[in-house]
């Protein structure tokens, strides 16, 4: 319903003409930067993407007063900083939030975990760590980095703290649902680790409110009530 009530100016990341005209329709004071090819992406041309953004919105936007930006999978830290050096060179006060495993209403069903709500069954997930954080709380860690003092330049990893495998995961999933299905297998090392949320705290005021078990809880109740999944 609050889709409706958007006003929505189209630009292409990838054409400055037209980006340009957005931007000086909408005069934004604060611009969340979410843009991110699914799939065949490299850091260069996101990279491209985003500085050209902050170059138009230096441009045409007088009473921009935050840029939010998602990271991108950048080959290495020194990579991502100096994009985030390159950006502070057009003026712009910004800050970066690097997301963990985001999940809950909205995903695509074919993903992790929805797709194990939807019936799917793999005999084997994914035995890398990974920090499960609900879709409402990194709503809200942005909206926080909108406004807060002293983040600029600043990289804010958002997650729980907690690392859990796709197969812990959908085991604790299976359990809920009272299924008689055996739980997947971890297939793989167990590499990865949790996001560590002390930066969040400390200059977002920002912790997880929904961990894991709380999540998945959230997403069958929708499920069984027959809510639409983006409710």
């Amino acid at each position: 319903a609050a889709w409706n009530k958007v006003t929505r100016h189209i630009g292409d990341l990838g054409d400055e003409k037209s980006l340009s005209a957005a931007v000086s329709a909408a005069r934004p004071e604060v611009v969340f930067h979410l843009a991110k090819q699914r799939d065949g992406s490299t850091f260069a041309r996101e990279a491209e993407a985003t500085l050209r953004l902050a170059r138009v919105l230096s441009a045409h936007a007088p009473d921009m007063r935050r840029l939010v930006r998602t990271a991108h999978d950048a080959p290495s830290r020194e990579d991502d900083a100096a994009l985030t050096r390159k950006i502070a060179a057009h003026g712009l006060s910004a800050v970066t939030l690097e997301l963990y495993l985001v999940y809950g209403p909205g995903q695509p069903e074919r993903d992790f975990p929805q797709n194990i709500k939807g019936g799917a069954r793999p005999s084997r997930l994914s035995g890398a760590i990974k920090d499960f954080v609900w879709i409402g709380d990194v709503v809200e860690a942005y909206l926080l980095a909108s406004h807060a003092s002293g983040v600029e330049g600043l990289t804010i990893p958002i997650g729980t703290g907690q690392g859990r495998t796709e197969a812990e995961a959908a085991a604790i999933m299976l359990r809920m649902m009272g299924s008689s299905d055996a739980p997947p297998l971890a297939d793989g090392p167990g590499a990865g680790h949790p996001a560590d949320p002390a930066l969040a705290r400390r200059m977002l005021l920002w912790s997880p409110r929904v961990l894991l078990e709380q999540g998945l809880a959230r997403l069958l109740s929708k499920a069984r009530a027959g809510t639409p999944d983006g409710g």
